[in-house]
């Protein structure tokens, strides 16, 4: 998924979200959420990403990142 300045992934089933600078090709930012991840979502500056095993979403807002 993609904000206006980043590339934000998670491997599914991994723990850590990725945030991608789209201009360097380089990861910047790693977050550890500790749970398994699903997919990740974005809306306008926000960053959502499914948990897995606990059936819910984390939020992370990506304008304070």
């Amino acid at each position: 998924a993609a904000t206006a300045d980043a590339v934000w992934f998670t491997t599914l089933g991994g723990g850590t979200v990725q945030r991608i600078d789209p201009a360097s090709r380089q990861v910047v930012e790693s977050i550890e959420l500790e749970t398994a991840l699903g997919e990740v979502v974005v809306e306008g500056d926000t960053v959502w990403v499914i948990r897995i095993n606990d059936d819910a979403v984390s939020r992370i807002d990506a304008e304070a990142r």
